[in-house]
């Protein structure tokens, strides 16, 4: 019974060892597409951003800085221009890679020559609150799922526009 015991409690014992080397820091670039709803027309407006991501991974913490230009395709020719850079929370599930940030900077905001008569613009504070999710294609490629962002910028009462955006980054 005793040597029973011993040959098979090894195999009910299911241990792991903690990795000896982690990387401390993580980081990304990419591009991608995006939609929005530049709450002060109906229609959406569409185009392209651009994204850097640096986490510490042993926190769950990090910093993203986001560029969006929804100024190229604007069916009442008003345009939206972002710069944010804040914090961002990650968590890893498998190859998923879920987020929730807090982003500041500046937005600008322009009427476009066509359906106006003139075109002009001006920079506004802007915040954005977001999370979207990541998924591990392979070791390098990153593919942006959804990146959703519900800003507010100090322009008159203060527009409110979402953006969607899908990508993919090049992972350091």
């Amino acid at each position: 019974m005793l040597l029973l015991a011993l040959v098979a409690t090894p195999a009910m014992l299911h241990s792991q060892a903690l990795p000896t080397a982690t990387r401390a820091l993580s980081a990304q670039v990419g591009a991608g597409v995006s939609l929005s709803s530049p709450d002060y027309s109906t229609d959406l407006n569409k185009g392209i951003s651009a994204y850097g991501d640096v986490d510490l991974n042993r926190y769950h913490v990090g910093l993203e800085v986001d560029f969006h230009d929804l100024a190229i395709i604007t069916p009442h020719d008003i345009g939206e221009i972002t710069f944010l850079a804040g914090v961002r929370y990650v968590r890893d599930y498998r190859r998923f890679r879920p987020y929730a940030k807090v982003l500041a900077g500046v937005g600008t905001f322009e009427f476009q020559q066509g359906f106006y008569t003139a075109s002009s613009s001006g920079g506004h504070m802007a915040f954005a609150i977001g999370g979207g999710s990541d998924y591990v294609l392979k070791r390098k490629i990153n593919i942006r799922i959804a990146d959703f962002e519900y800003q507010h910028w100090n322009y008159g009462n203060g527009l409110t526009p979402w953006i969607i955006t899908v990508g993919a980054a090049y992972h350091f």
